[in-house]
This record gives structure tokens, sequence and C-alpha cells, in this order.
């Protein structure tokens, strides 16, 4: 088990903490849910703090089903 925790002088610079954080994070041989703690971090309901407790019911009705990368994502890879 283990918590990951950010902060900064307000909440952007908390959540570019948190990117940066998950995205150095590594978890082997365990089942994680990183991509989709990631994936909050960008999510606009998430940013703006307009969430409730019924956040992944209404953003995830379907459940979290990844990501896609862009172009830029693949770009930032491979340097």
């Amino acid at each position: 088990i283990s918590k990951l925790v950010t902060h900064g002088p307000n909440r952007e610079a908390a959540l570019e903490s948190m990117r940066g954080a998950l995205d150095s994070y590594e978890i082997s041989g365990l089942r994680h849910n990183l991509p989709f703690l990631r994936a909050l971090c960008d999510h606009e309901a998430f940013i703006s703090g307009n969430i409730t407790t019924k956040f992944i019911p209404d953003h995830y009705p379907d459940g979290f089903k990844g990501v896609e990368m862009t172009s830029m994502d693949w770009a930032k890879l491979a340097c």
C-alpha cells in the first residue's frame, strides 16, 4: 500500500506536481490504477475542483478504458 501526496501554492501547481510524480511512479508485479490516476489529473472537472463522491460513476459510467496517446505524448517518449 502506498500513498502519493503533492502540494503547491495553488491547485494548478499541486496538480502539475502530481502529474510529474505519477509519470515517474513505478510499480511492478501488482495490478495498479496509475493510468486512471494520471487521467484524473487532466480531467476538466477534476482540475476545476468541481467533483463529488460520484465522480467516477458520473464521468466514467462504463468504467475507465484507458487513454489514447497523442502525437505530443509519443514525441515526449522519444526524447
